[in-house]
C-alpha cells in the first residue's frame, strides 16, 4: 500500500479546514460524541481524509464541527471518558490506514 501522509498548518483552522475541503479532503474532526467509527466508510486509499484532533482540554471548536464533513468518535468501553490527543490520533489514523 503506497500511503503519502502531508502536514498542513493554518494560522486560522476555519480557513485550513475550507482550504482542505476545496482540495478535495473529507474532514474528520474527532470529539468524545460524534459518531462511532464503525458507522463510516472511510478508507485512505483513495479517499483524501483530513483528521482534526482537538486540545485534551477544551476540544474542537463548535465552529470547527460545523465546517467539518464528518464528527467522529472512538468507541469507548464506559468506564474511561477519552484517550489523550496522541492516544487518540494513533488510533484514528490506524483505524483509516487499515480500512
Amino acid at each position: 500500500m503506497n500511503v503519502i501522509s502531508q502536514l498542513y498548518r493554518s494560522v486560522n483552522l476555519s480557513e485550513g479546514v475550507e482550504l482542505l475541503k476545496t482540495m478535495g479532503y473529507t474532514v474528520c474532526s474527532a470529539t468524545t460524541d460524534g459518531d462511532t467509527l464503525d458507522n463510516h466508510n472511510l478508507r485512505l486509499d483513495g479517499d483524501k481524509i483530513a483528521l482534526v484532533l482537538g486540545s485534551e482540554g477544551q476540544g474542537i471548536k463548535q465552529k470547527i464541527l460545523d465546517v467539518s464533513d464528518k464528527v467522529i468518535s472512538i468507541p469507548m468501553n464506559s468506564s474511561a471518558d477519552s484517550l489523550n490527543v496522541s492516544q487518540a490520533g494513533a488510533i484514528l489514523m490506524h483505524h483509516f490506514y487499515s480500512a
